[in-house]
């Protein structure tokens, strides 16, 4: 139910544009506290509820992946992009979806330093 910020050693966080051309963002944080920061802002999300919603066209993805060295041990991933609904795995497995991708998708503009002209 929850990303444990203290369970990885690893959080590789991406960003990937399609305009106005083509590229992808990413970094190996290794930082403790920064994958605390990065888990408690998921954590704080809520669940996505059923209503549909209609988003304008996505031409950016964000991706976190929380990694742990231990072999064995569950990845979680998640996906977002600017509809505001974050995609959640953990062990391959799809878990229900959160709400309101808006902070955490700030924060990996932060770190991967983002130039303004992606959206």
């Amino acid at each position: 139910e929850y990303v444990s910020p203290t369970a990885y050693r690893q959080l590789r966080v991406s960003a990937s544009f399609m305009n106005p051309k083509p590229v992808t963002f990413s970094k190996l944080i290794t930082a403790p506290a920064e994958i605390a920061r990065l888990a408690t802002l998921l954590d704080s999300l809520h669940a996505a509820g059923q209503e549909t919603m209609s988003c304008p066209a996505i031409d950016a993805t964000y991706r976190l992946t929380f990694q742990d060295s231990v072999a064995g041990q569950p990845v979680v991933q998640a996906s977002m992009t600017v509809c505001l609904t974050v995609s959640v795995t953990v062990g391959g497995k799809l878990q229900p979806a959160l709400w309101n991708s808006a902070p955490v998708i700030a924060r990996v503009r932060h770190l991967l330093a983002i130039p303004a002209h992606y959206r």
